[in-house]
């Protein structure tokens, strides 16, 4: 028997926008597009690099 279990999809993660170092502050949707409105997190250092420096 097949059991599936259906969660909230959660944008941070199905686009990646912890990796890229991106929050997410707003979305809209159209007909025939959608636009995730992000800004950058701050002070994360990733890497040896820190967006503050």
């Amino acid at each position: 028997m097949f059991n599936a279990i259906f969660a909230a999809l959660c944008l941070i993660t199905f686009c990646r926008l912890d990796v890229l170092r991106f929050e997410a502050v707003g979305q809209r949707l159209d007909p025939d597009r959608a636009v995730i409105e992000c800004r950058v997190v701050e002070g994360v250092i990733r890497g040896g690099v820190s967006s503050a420096g």
